[in-house]
């Protein structure tokens, strides 16, 4: 499911470094729900920023693993599924556009990341 605003977001981005970003996100979304559920791509404007929601339905994210989640190679999936590089090379995307990602909420009914990501100065354009 997504949700936009129709207004034209003036954000300067590599449009591919960010959908790779967002991707790692829907990865985790759907691993962290064996028995199903949604996932909501919500995308708004915020003060001076474009802020990408991806919340999901599955399981949360353990309060002791949130500290630690965007580190490299940090993962708690078994050995087999994942190699903790997704969310640490978002991350890594989201600082070089000078932009924020967070957990914004996660309980045992779902998790939401937030990303922000500065619009540009309307006067440069």
């Amino acid at each position: 499911m997504k949700e936009f605003e129709e207004n034209y977001l003036p954000l300067k981005c590599s449009s591919q470094k960010i959908q790779q970003a967002i991707m790692s996100l829907l990865i985790n979304a759907v691993e962290a729900m064996n028995d199903g559920g949604k996932i909501l791509i919500k995308v708004t404007i915020e003060k001076s920023c474009a802020v990408i929601r991806v919340i999901d339905e599955g399981c949360g994210i353990n309060e002791k693993a949130l500290p630690n989640i965007f580190e490299p190679f940090y993962t708690t999936k078994n050995e087999k599924s994942g190699t903790g590089l997704g969310l640490s090379v978002a991350y890594g995307i989201v600082q070089a556009h000078k932009g924020k990602i967070e957990v914004e909420e996660t309980s045992p009914g779902g998790t939401t990341f937030k990303i922000n990501l500065p619009l540009t100065n309307l006067d440069e354009n």
